[in-house]
């Protein structure tokens, strides 16, 4: 971050004139989300919010807000294991209603031109959210979204990162474990949103057809046969440093 620079006022004293950022990081992520026992319930938020406040350490720019509201692209059945679901068009207006008074206040602060990079925590979370912004807003903006390791809803992969993160609850990973070796269908009618929402595709009805995909299938009949929930402190530590790279890269691109 800049902090200014030193200024000559003709009478040998020096003062610091302020150079203010032009970048405003947001973050995004789902406030409410069933993730099963082991993960916090607000997970996205938290890991968005995290990685947003590390990256502006690293790359410049202010962090200014954690958004409150969250949609799903899937539409409304998201509302089975998401209480805070609100459809795409009313998250849009919310969030940029929220949104627009603090890019009016920072723009009062600085000459350049305002950038917005929000990183977001939530998968459901449209990646036209950029357009709509630059757009409705008239600020350059890039979103920046988990990677491909971050896995399906609530899997192996997320609950590794979880553990890097020193936010899973290891009493609930032990119970998903222990129910398992009685019954692993338990598990998922127990915790329908394990392992990328299997319970729901599996036993929720036709509505929830739409979230059954082959990888999730392979990877519910593995759980099946093995009965284990895998958990790999290495690649969750790499899955989220790869997800702060990529904002500390789209920070660095606006800049």
């Amino acid at each position: 971050m800049k902090y200014g620079r030193i200024v000559d006022c003709g009478d040998k004293n020096m003062l610091l004139e302020p150079e203010y950022p032009s970048t405003l990081v947001i973050s995004a992520g789902n406030p409410m989300e069933a993730h099963g026992p082991a993960l916090p319930y607000n997970f996205d938020s938290v890991i968005a919010t995290r990685a947003a406040v590390e990256a502006v350490d690293k790359a410049g720019g202010v962090y200014t807000v954690e958004l409150p509201y969250t949609t799903d692209g899937i539409g409304d059945i998201a509302r089975a294991w998401c209480p805070a679901y609100m459809p795409v068009d009313e998250f849009y207006e919310k969030s940029l209603e929220l949104i627009k008074p603090i890019t009016d206040y920072y723009n009062k602060l600085q000459n350049e031109d305002l950038r917005i990079v929000v990183v977001v925590g939530h998968g459901g979370i449209p990646r036209e959210f950029e357009n709509e912004i630059q757009e409705k807003l008239g600020y350059e903006t890039k979103c920046v979204f988990p990677g491909e390791g971050f896995g399906s809803h609530a899997g192996d992969e997320e609950h590794s990162v979880a553990a890097y993160m020193d936010c899973v609850n290891r009493e609930g990973l032990d119970l998903i474990h222990k129910v398992a070796e009685k019954d692993p269908e338990e598990v998922f009618k127990r915790w329908p949103v394990l392992m990328g929402l299997t319970g729901f595709w599996t036993y929720g009805g036709k509505e929830f057809g739409v979230l059954c995909k082959s990888h999730k299938i392979k990877r519910a009949n593995e759980f099946r046969a093995e009965r284990e929930l895998y958990v790999d402190l290495d690649k969750g530590e790499k899955t989220y440093n790869g997800y702060v790279e990529d904002t500390v890269k789209a920070i660095e691109d606006m800049n």
